[in-house]
């Protein structure tokens, strides 16, 4: 039988297809999806941080990783005289003209672009221009590719700075925006540069942000380690002497300051010596760091130039003396040069052979002949705090010391005053501008260290809106004939304007006269717009002085003649009757009313003005009051230029008892109460009794 193999085909074609599209099914049942596409993010942008807001800080104090450096004429080290902390940039010179130190900041580049003003503090040990300091400073700033710019604190466009005040942090300030031609984003380094040799101290220079003022400490009025005290100016005769070939004379053509100095003359020979005495002799210099003065040197016989060295000898009063050159080892000093005044300093421990207490002369030698001048002796000692005192100049309480000017007649007047009992009185009736002035006592008067001038005004006019309401021009002069006005409402002042009919105070700081000798203060003159009546009194310079720490003993009559009779007494030295010691001053009289004698400070004058009380020890034998001696004292005080005022022992204010019968009884009386003499210069103490009778005084002295 024949078979049919189509159906057996097709059955198998199918079963193969079949398969396959089983075998495909599983495939897909088991593939992996494609994954979903995640959406595209479009990244969100950082913001630019907003610059931080300027914030007044300081960008170099130098109490670390600071780095001074030498730029011209001075040596840059870091000092020990410091605004904030223990530490500032010093620049130090000797001589010559313009010195300049810098210091890289040690914070590298800074960007001061934000900032108002670059701020810093100033200490100026010199006194070059009329016994100030009174100097401007440059400054100047580094960018980081070196480019620099400089500006002095006085130039237009950097802002209102003071000058420089000798041994007195200053503060200056300086507007940013005038040191252009700079990278003010990347500023490196900055330089200091002053005009005169010296030593000069820079501390806490400070970015102060716009809107924002510089932060200034309260310093005490003695700021700074070191105080200059005068040894001898040569203002006067008999302070100097010839020691070997020289001729010696005080010359009014060549100072330093004042109006004289010491000029030595020789014209042969080699070697010569020639010296001066102290202002007060002998001199304590126990506590002084150094010894310094001025030298003029005319002579050209090294290669034409003066370049020599110095010997400066100091004698103590025992006569024992020691030598020491301005070159030795632990001086800083350069040499003299032809024609200029050079200081030189010597350090006081070098003097290790002398007594330092009692310096009684200073010697100086030069190798070769020729013309010297020495000026401006000066030593420095550790300051203490100042206390401000006034001395009176003017009270017009007699005598003819004042004078008219222009527009105005001027006499005393007994009916309107501050104080006393008269006052000076201007008057005029008709034009504007009216001046007139008055003499200092003593003429000329030394305001070199005083802090301001203050006076009394009465002002009787109304033509500011029926009020007087005036400010006043107060010109000094000094011994010269220059002079300088400064008005009452000038910056630096606080006055306010005049009050019709009443006395108003005005004080004016003396640092405001920069353009005279505050040495020789020889005219005060006052100037109004209106005319009208006006009444001045009580012209006074406020001092300031040392605070003594300890009792002086200016009198103790152990030995010598430091005693006087007066009136109606004889004086002698006792040695049965005496408090301390072995001797007292002993006044005798026998008849009549009041009776007064003295005795000499030592030193004389002496300056009392840092002392708050005077004392002494009286011994009285008399009977007078009911058997007992029961006696008040008058204690009259004279300055040097012979003014004088008495206080008695029970005046206002003063705890004393009475004298006692054949007793020492210690009477003192308050300094303060002296306000009509010049107690930095008290050349006598006089006594007054009114009894006929015996009296002993023993140990005057001078109480803190």
């Amino acid at each position: 039988m024949k078979l049919n193999r189509f159906p057996h085909a097709w059955r198998l074609t199918a079963l193969l297809l079949i398969a396959v599209m089983l075998l495909a099914a599983c495939a897909k049942a088991t593939e992996a999806p494609a994954p979903t596409a995640e959406p595209t993010v479009v990244p969100t942008e950082v913001p630019a941080p907003t610059p931080e807001p300027a914030v007044t800080k300081v960008i170099q104090d130098f109490e670390t990783a600071a780095t001074p450096y030498d730029v011209s004429g001075a040596t840059a080290s870091l000092g020990d005289v410091a605004y904030n902390g223990v530490a500032s940039l010093k620049s130090a010179s000797t001589e010559g003209e313009w010195h300049s130190v810098g210091v890289n900041l040690s914070s590298g580049p800074v960007d001061v672009s934000q900032y108002g003003q670059l701020c810093f503090f100033v200490y100026d040990t010199t006194a070059n221009n009329n016994g100030k300091a009174a100097n401007t400073v440059g400054v100047k700033l580094y960018d980081a590719s070196g480019a620099s710019v400089e500006r002095y604190t006085d130039n237009e466009g950097v802002g209102d700075n003071r000058k420089t005040k000798t041994n007195e942090w200053v503060d200056m300030c300086m507007n940013l925006v005038s040191f252009t031609e700079i990278d003010q984003t990347k500023v490196e380094k900055i330089e200091f540069t002053m005009y005169w040799a010296g030593d000069y101290y820079f501390d806490d220079i400070t970015l102060v942000a716009k809107g924002d003022e510089l932060a200034v400490k309260e310093m005490p009025k003695s700021a700074g380690p070191e105080v200059a005290y005068t040894f001898q100016d040569f203002e006067t005769e008999d302070t100097y002497y010839a020691d070997y070939q020289a001729e010696v004379s005080l010359d009014t053509e060549v100072f330093h300051g004042g109006k004289s100095s010491f000029k030595a003359f020789s014209t042969e020979g080699e070697w010569h010596a020639f010296g001066a005495y102290p202002a007060t002799r002998p001199l304590d210099l126990s506590a002084a760091s150094k010894v310094c003065f001025w030298i003029n040197d005319t002579t050209t016989n090294n290669d034409g130039k003066a370049d020599n060295t110095v010997g400066v000898k100091l004698f103590d009063a025992s006569g024992a003396n020691q030598e020491v050159w301005t070159d030795a080892e632990g001086t800083s000093n350069g040499k003299t040069v032809t024609g200029e005044f050079v200081q030189m300093c010597l350090p006081t421990e070098l003097y290790d052979q002398v007594d330092l207490k009692s310096i009684d002369k200073i010697q100086f030698a030069m190798f070769w002949a020729g013309t010297y001048y020495v000026d401006d002796i000066e030593f420095f000692a550790p300051g203490a705090a100042g206390v401000e005192k006034p001395v009176v100049v003017a009270d017009f309480e007699s005598g003819e010391t004042f004078y008219p000017d222009y527009q105005a007649e001027v006499s005393l007047d007994t009916e309107v005053f501050k104080n006393g009992k008269s006052s000076l009185k201007s008057v005029s009736t008709e034009g504007e501008w009216h001046a007139w002035g008055a003499y200092p006592t003593p003429q000329p008067f030394d305001a070199s260290a005083a802090t301001k001038l203050c006076f009394w005004i009465n002002d009787t006019t109304t033509n500011n809106d029926g009020k007087a309401d005036n400010t006043v021009g107060v010109k000094l002069f000094d011994a010269s004939g220059a002079n300088q006005e400064v008005w009452t409402d000038a910056e630096g002042t606080s006055n306010g304007k005049t009050v019709t009919s009443e006395f108003v105070q005005m004080c004016i700081p003396t640092e405001l006269y920069d353009q005279i000798d505050l040495k020789t203060v020889d005219k005060i003159q006052f100037a109004m717009f209106w005319a009208g009546t006006y009444y001045v009194d009580d012209i006074e310079f406020f001092v300031m002085t040392v605070a003594a720490t300890e009792p002086a003993l200016v009198a103790d009559f152990e030995s010598g003649e430091a005693f006087y009779p007066d009136y109606q007494a004889e004086v002698s030295l006792d040695t049965a009757v005496f408090k301390n010691g072995k001797s007292s001053l002993k006044s005798v009289s026998t008849e009549g009313e009041w009776h007064a004698w003295g005795a000499f400070p030592t030193p004389q004058p002496f300056d009392a003005s840092g002392y708050s009380t005077l004392c002494f020890w009286i011994n009285d034998t008399t009977t007078n009051n009911d058997g007992k001696a029961d006696n008040t004292v008058g204690v009259k005080l004279f300055d040097a230029s012979g003014a004088n005022q008495e206080v008695w022992s029970d005046a206002e204010g003063i705890s004393n008892g009475k004298t006692v019968t054949g007793e020492f009884v210690q009477m003192c009386v308050p300094t303060e109460l002296y306000d009509q003499i010049d107690l930095t210069a008290v050349d006598k103490i006089q006594f007054a009794m009114f009894w006929a009778g015996t009296y002993y005084i023993d140990d005057i002295e001078f109480l803190p």
